[in-house]
Formats: structure tokens, sequence, C-alpha cells
């Protein structure tokens, strides 16, 4: 397959603007030959390379980022999804740069990070800072329960509201009032 290796730079559409800003320049790409088309395309790591360039320019974390963060807490990935009330494989495509966080998880994820030296007493909640197996443990007790208790509502066709909010409600709620009042 023809290859062949190109500069380019990297324009930004930021909310509110008109135009596209150019944030860097010179970032080397490489372009595959499609023979359909009979055109240069850029390779799947290029396009996920300028992607990543624009994402940090709009203020996403990445990859690197969210591990780094999840390492100085001291937290296991499924410690980390628990705490922010996510999926279980959430953290990992984060780290494997398979998806990358909305906005709004990437400010959070910055909130925490600005104030890294006070994490550990004014927002992770007492009981984990003290044990943490014991309150990652209880928080996973609490999902399942509430699985169970989900599960009982559809068998009986009667779903008010979704029960494993409630445990996504509980771990945000400790870490909003702990931020807030901290």
């Amino acid at each position: 397959m023809k290859t062949k290796k190109e500069r380019v730079d990297v324009e930004v559409l930021f909310p509110g603007d008109q135009k596209p800003t150019k944030v860097e320049t010179g970032v080397q790409v490489i372009l595959e030959y499609d023979e359909v088309f009979e055109d240069f395309n850029l390779t799947q790591e290029s396009a996920r390379k300028l992607d990543e360039i624009r994402a940090k320019h709009l203020g996403r974390y990445l990859a690197e980022d969210i591990k780094m963060l999840r390492v100085k807490l001291g937290m296991s990935q499924k410690d980390m999804s628990l705490w922010l009330g996510l999926g279980a494989k959430t953290i990992s495509r984060w780290e494997n740069g398979h998806s990358i966080p909305s906005l709004s998880m990437s400010e959070n994820l910055r909130r925490i990070e600005l104030i890294e030296d006070a994490i550990i007493d004014n927002i992770l909640p007492e009981e984990y800072v003290k044990d943490r197996k014991k309150f990652m443990l209880s928080i996973q007790e609490d999902k399942e329960r509430a699985d169970e208790t989900k599960q009982n509502w559809r068998d009986k066709a009667e779903t008010p509201f979704d029960v494993s909010d409630q445990v996504q409600i509980r771990s945000q709620s400790e870490v909003a009032s702990a931020y807030a009042w901290g």
C-alpha cells in the first residue's frame, strides 16, 4: 500500500466561535492511498492523533491524564469507576484511548486534580480513607442489592424508577457534599 508523510495544521472550532482557530502547526501525519477514491486519506492512527490534539485543546482529559490522576489517588480502575458512578469498564476504555470522557466529566476530573492535595482529607469519604477495601465493597454490595431490587421490579413489571440510580447518587452525593463542605 502506498503511504506518504505530511505535515498539517490542526484547527479547533471553539464553542461560540464562527471560524476554527489554528492550535498547532506542522503536525506530522501518515496518509494511505485509497484506490477506490484515488486519493490519500489519514490512517486511523493519524486521525486519532489529530482528534486527541483537538480534544486536549477543548479541555478534555486524555488517556495519560486519567491514568496519572487515578494512580495519584491510589485507586484501581474499578474503584474509580464506582466512586464516579460510572460503568465498570469506562475507566479502562478512557485509559486505553478507546474513548474519552465527556467535557463535563473532564471538568470534574480537572477539579479533582486541582485540589489533589486536599483530596484524601476533603473529597474522598472518610470511610474510604480509613479502609478502602471495606468502603468499595460496601458500594459494590449496595450496587448488587440495587440490581437485585431492580430485577425484582422488572419481574413484577412495575418499575417506578431505576433503583441503580440510588447507588450512583450515593457515591456522587458523598463526593459533592464533601467537596462543598470540605
